[in-house]
């Protein structure tokens, strides 16, 4: 049991720690979004059967041709972190707890939005 509890909280530091080194404090990627464009992906609702979202692995979206660019976009030099192989398991919407606040509801939707435009 203690072997899985520090193994769990390592899993956990290394994942903030390659979101550290991903978005530096102040440098976050894109510009802020007005209130009406995050209401607007708010009311898309959720994305249709079998697309690739915010919910979806990040393995999977980094795989695909048509979402690539958009997860290079927030997520620049992803897959030439070394903790990577933790993360692509794992999904956008995982990373918001562990991105400390830099992965906020409005940005969440903003990138969602632009998952599903990249269809």
């Amino acid at each position: 049991m203690l072997i899985r509890r520090l193994t769990w909280g390592f899993a956990v530091l290394a994942g903030v720690a390659a979101l550290w080194w991903i978005w530096p404090p102040g440098d976050l990627p894109g510009t802020p979004i007005e209130p009406a464009a995050a209401a607007g992906s708010a009311a898309a609702g959720a994305p249709a059967q079998g697309a690739l979202s915010i919910d979806s692995r990040i393995r999977d979206l980094m795989a695909n041709p048509a979402t690539r660019p958009v997860m290079d976009k927030y997520f620049p030099k992803l897959t030439e972190n070394s903790h990577y192989f933790m993360l692509e398991d794992m999904s956008v919407r995982d990373l918001a707890p562990i991105s400390d606040g830099k992965l906020t509801e409005e940005r969440l939707a903003k990138i969602q939005a632009e998952l599903a435009a990249a269809r």
